[in-house]
């Protein structure tokens, strides 16, 4: 069976039918036909010749079929006998029951063609949505989606504002909670309709996820004991948390967490200035984490160096990690100190450091208050595939440095031009 990110599985098909069939939609972002090669448009062609229940298949989950018989050339199709095919209730249930994968990253496809909330996808394992699709049929058509098979589920919000009554989320929400005995793969990008208790006791209670991605009005929805019960589940591996932690939503966490999350490889959150020690304590129940995304807020205005600069510390003890990113907002200022904790990261593959939004402060000092400690990192770190720096000032360096990163830049292939950039002292 081929995996499709803009298609939809069916398999395996009726018993005597031995073949498998692959059925694409036209993504919106596409104007292009999905399959390109002839000798796969053949096989569906014969597929769809020796079997009309195949065809019903691909008319029942596809509602653009038209555009498709364009393009793959169905002469033979004859629309009456399509019309047939996908007016019975009873064949569409049918089909239904061995849909594996749904991908609504089109337009109306799949919900103009089927009752979605009059079926039963008892087979249904993954499920991508758009928030556009949980209105204007209300909470009807998730909760036939939701079934005890679904393994990953993934809803992200629709460009602008969607208005939606409040707590319209709360009854698919509460059937995946108590339903969904498999999940374990769970994003949500978009507007939730529900309350913070709902929401805390939803998390309390899932199944044990293993990749967790939660937006910012998700994330803000939580409660610090909502985010605690979420790291209180050691079977995750990777989390994305668009809030802030603080002080006290780490007392919580540390409280939640009897044992460390040893099987976090994975994790990308936010860290408010004053919250260095919170940081730090919590990188250290992840010892084995690899890929690491933070950023360093500036909500109080200044980094206070004293207790916030051990978080650097901590990430530069922790010898797995590959990939670090760190976006830092304005009025930070990296120390030689802070660079220096980073530098024992030899196994480091990917480095980036850069300024979250520079607009508003055109005169901005240089965050680099010795940048020659940086160049020497970035030299010394012989793993490094990639790096980006992008930090306000230069990093004033000998001309024999320049030279020595210029040419590990020509060997890496990396594009310097919008980078902080690594100049030679003028010479006397």
């Amino acid at each position: 069976m081929s995996p499709s990110s803009t298609g939809l599985i069916v398999g395996p098909l009726p018993a005597q039918h031995p073949a498998e069939l692959l059925v694409h939609t036209m993504p919106r972002t596409n104007a292009h036909p999905v399959l390109h090669t002839g000798e796969h448009i053949n096989k569906i062609m014969g597929y769809l010749h020796n079997d009309k229940r195949t065809l019903s298949v691909a008319v029942a989950v596809c509602k653009q079929w038209t555009w498709a018989g364009r393009h793959l050339l169905w002469d033979d199709v004859k629309p009456k006998e399509v019309a047939r095919t996908v007016s019975s209730h009873r064949r569409q249930q049918y089909y239904a029951t061995f849909i594996r994968i749904l991908d609504f990253d089109w337009s109306e496809a799949v919900f103009g063609s089927l009752n979605v909330s009059h079926l039963e996808f008892s087979n249904l394992q993954t499920l991508s949505l758009h928030e556009e699709h949980l209105e204007p049929r209300g909470p009807n058509v998730m909760l036939a989606l939701i079934t005890p098979a679904l393994k990953s589920l993934t809803i992200i919000a629709d460009h602008g504002f969607i208005q939606r009554a409040p707590e319209a989320d709360a009854q698919w929400l509460k059937k995946l909670q108590h339903v969904a005995i498999k999940l374990s793969k769970l994003t949500m990008t978009f507007n939730i309709c529900v309350t913070t208790e709902q929401l805390n006791a939803f998390f309390k209670s899932m199944p044990p996820l293993t990749h967790l991605t939660l937006g910012d009005d998700v994330s803000e929805t939580l409660s610090d004991e909502g985010v605690a019960s979420i790291f209180a589940n050691p079977h995750l591996e990777d989390l994305t948390l668009i809030r802030s932690i603080t002080p006290s939503t780490m007392s919580r966490i540390q409280v939640a967490c009897t044992k460390p999350l040893d099987k976090m490889r994975t994790l990308n959150l936010r860290f408010d200035d004053g919250a260095g020690r919170a940081a730090s304590a919590l990188f250290r129940l992840m010892p084995n984490v690899q890929n690491v995304y933070i950023c360093l807020e500036n909500k109080l205005g200044y980094w206070r160096h004293t207790t916030d600069s051990i978080v650097f510390a901590t990430l530069g003890s922790l010898k797995n990690i590959t990939t670090l990113q760190i976006d830092i907002e304005p009025n930070i200022v990296l120390r030689e100190t802070d660079l220096i904790a980073l530098s024992p990261l030899k196994q480091l593959q990917v480095l980036s450091l850069c300024l979250t939004d520079d607009a508003h402060f055109p005169n901005q000092v240089n965050v680099l208050a010795r940048g020659q400690v940086l160049l020497k990192m970035l030299l010394g770190m012989t793993s490094l595939k990639d790096r980006q720096i992008m930090l306000p000032g230069v990093v004033w360096a000998k001309p024999e440095e320049v030279e020595k990163y210029e040419a590990l830049c020509r060997e890496k292939g990396w594009n310097t031009e919008d980078e902080t950039q690594v100049v030679a002292y003028p010479s006397a």
